[in-house]
């Protein structure tokens, strides 16, 4: 009888072992299965953001303009309004004046003089635009084939104030452009090329002027 109980446990305690080797395996097997599922997660999510970034992109892009609504404007004097259009916004510029000093605040320029043109710039387009980055899209230079020298009015000469600040749909701002530059026989205020040649600005705007002209 002894020996009868004895299998039987045997027996039992054989079942139970298989049973949790099995549930072992079980285990084991589900674990690949939910990494698997949880890498396939993180994959679809990573998809989802790239895809949401890429379409954040296209829409910022095709808010960019492409064309203008302007032709350029090679010939413009003294007293002339050029019309530019950036790839953003549009604005007037009006060369209203240029006078030319060797020295401002007592500091001698380092090139011939200084050339300090009187400009008024007005925003035409929809939206608010910043006269500072408006501005930045100038140059002077004395040699049409040369670099150009963007402004120095923001340091801080006395008696000159440079265009700055935002300015809403139809306002203007006046202000003083400052450059220090080589003596020419003519003299050119421009768009920056590498701006046209980057699209930044689709437009090319160019006022010329001579010495007789400046003040």
């Amino acid at each position: 009888m002894k020996k009868y109980y004895l299998t039987v446990m045997m027996g039992l305690l054989c079942m139970f072992a298989l049973a949790a080797c099995n549930a072992d395996e079980d285990t084991d097997n589900d674990e690949p299965a939910e990494e698997a599922q949880s890498q396939e997660s993180e994959e679809n999510e990573t998809e989802a953001e790239e895809t949401g970034d890429n379409a954040e992109e296209t829409e910022s892009d095709s808010d960019l303009i492409t064309e203008s609504e302007f032709g350029d404007q090679l010939d413009l004097q003294i007293g002339d309004t050029g019309q530019v259009q950036t790839n953003l916004d549009a604005f007037e510029v009006t060369l209203e004046s240029v006078r030319k000093e060797t020295e401002l605040d007592g500091e001698p320029a380092e090139l011939d003089f200084f050339l300090i043109a009187d400009i008024t710039l007005t925003n035409i387009s929809d939206d608010v635009i910043d006269a500072d980055s408006a501005k930045g899209t100038l140059e002077m230079t004395g040699m049409l084939d040369g670099s150009g020298f963007s402004d120095l009015s923001e340091h801080g000469y006395e008696g000159i104030e440079g265009v700055e600040g935002e300015l809403a749909p139809g306002e203007s701002a006046e202000g003083q452009f400052v450059v220090q530059i080589m003596e020419s026989d003519e003299y050119y205020m421009r768009i920056i090329g590498g701006l046209i040649a980057a699209g930044g600005v689709l437009n090319d705007v160019r006022w010329t002027f001579t010495e007789n002209e400046i003040e």
